[in-house]
């Protein structure tokens, strides 16, 4: 066609998310089960569901190392336990120091929401 220009149109780019409030529920550790799986008791409701991805930090506990910097996906067990799927049948007992505290934190959800992981303030 003479004469003609054609338009583009930009692709669609729908919006990101707001994540300034962005805060996953970090709960501190109380206990582990030793064995397979291993049971984590945390010190509150720890609001999680089944399937969520954790990371632990155990700032003093040398004997968890292997659990130190992974990620896991979990099972709930109840509002203050979960359930990992490693084996640490042979670690050494389970001690927190009391100066830094053991902790668990959201790192990802199967199903990318990590809605019941965080603290958002809106």
């Amino acid at each position: 066609m003479p004469g003609f220009i054609p338009t583009l149109i930009p692709p669609y780019t729908p919006p990101l998310p707001d994540l300034t409030n962005f805060i996953p529920k970090r709960r501190l550790v109380s206990n582990l089960a030793l064995g397979f799986p291993t049971v984590v008791t945390t010190t509150e409701d720890h609001g999680y569901t089944s399937t969520l991805i954790v990371s632990f930090l155990f700032p003093n506990v040398k004997r968890i190392q292997a659990l130190q910097n992974v990620a896991f996906p979990i099972t709930v067990l109840s509002p203050t336990t979960f359930s990992v799927p490693i084996d640490t049948t042979n670690y050494g007992p389970f001690t927190v120091d009391t100066n830094q505290e053991p902790q668990v934190l959201p790192a990802a959800e199967q199903n990318l929401t990590l809605v019941n992981a965080t603290n958002n303030a809106a």
